[in-house]
């Protein structure tokens, strides 16, 4: 299979730790040729976003999420960043855009290990 489809969904941290999924808002798509995986969000059917591991091993985070203009790839955008957590929420991307306080959005992935060595 080229291509891998997650849900991106807006959640909530329960008292004993865990994120429970509250409802979807959008989707993400790995493509294994390119190793790029690209947001679709909910409401925003023109604007297409990219969730690229961070290369900088010295940042706090561990992804940025990329708008590109024209969809040139001179001309990319960082409008968010993205935490891969660990412990009891092991494998799940918590997702934070610039302009929005909503930092509930995640993504549970199994790829993420392939993500990090496509940088």
């Amino acid at each position: 299979m080229k291509y891998q489809f997650y849900d991106i969904f807006k959640g909530s941290r329960r008292k004993d730790g865990p994120i429970i999924k509250l409802r979807s808002v959008g989707h993400c798509v790995f493509d294994k040729k390119t190793g790029r995986t690209a947001l679709e969000l909910n409401g925003f059917p023109r604007d297409q976003f990219y969730l690229e591991p961070e290369k900088d091993p010295s940042s706090p985070y561990d992804f940025l999420i990329c708008h590109y203009r024209d969809k040139n790839p001179n001309l990319r955008e960082v409008v968010g960043v993205g935490h891969l957590l660990v412990g009891i929420n092991s494998g799940y991307i918590q997702l934070e855009f610039d302009l929005y306080e909503n930092k509930n959005l995640y993504i549970i992935l199994g790829h993420i290990e392939e993500m990090k060595m496509a940088a």
